[in-house]
């Protein structure tokens, strides 16, 4: 729809619809290529503990209800979360956006996720410290889930078999 819109300025541009296509398709596919090569955070392998909140979020002036706090101390390489997160493929009539990149915030317009489509925000705040937002905007109930995640050391001898085998160890829960 706007290809033809564009070959339709012809009059006002002087050039052949085709030309004007062929603009719109390099215009459109640089900017896809850009957004395909935003690199993903990196971060490390290690200790890390999760802060998670759940909760739905009201107009003021209600407060959000927090339905899910809980706190988690894990061996993980929190890469391959990552990798999962900007590989999220379309699902249904859901179509994943890629991400945009702000200074240190990975910003998804829109994202495929377990809890439908979600708009996505994380924040690398160094190679040992992020915060994930997800925010699912359907009423009558949107729903925001929010992790802040540090790294807080190394993974003892006894969780390194078991990180190594492509799992997570649970050191403490605390709910």
């Amino acid at each position: 729809m706007g290809i033809a819109t564009l070959s339709c300025a012809r009059g006002l541009l002087g050039l052949p619809g085709a030309a004007i296509s062929t603009i719109a398709f390099v215009l459109l596919t640089t900017g896809l290529a850009e957004a395909d090569q935003i690199d993903r955070p990196k971060f490390r392998t290690g200790l890390w503990r999760f802060e998670r909140t759940v909760e739905y979020v009201r107009r003021p002036p209600n407060v959000n209800l927090v339905l899910v706090k809980s706190d988690t101390t894990r061996c993980v390489d929190p890469n391959v979360a990552m990798t999962g997160i900007f590989a999220s493929p379309s699902v249904g009539n859901c179509r994943s956006e890629k991400p945009q990149l702000f200074g240190n915030q990975y910003i998804f317009s829109n994202r495929c996720d377990f809890m439908g489509p979600v708009s996505t925000v994380i924040t690398a705040e160094s190679d040992v410290a992020y915060t994930e937002v997800n925010v699912l905007p359907v009423d009558p109930l949107p729903k925001r889930d929010m992790v802040i995640a540090h790294r807080v050391g190394d993974c003892g001898t006894s969780d390194s078999r078991v990180f190594a085998e492509g799992s997570s160890a649970n050191i403490r829960k605390n709910r």
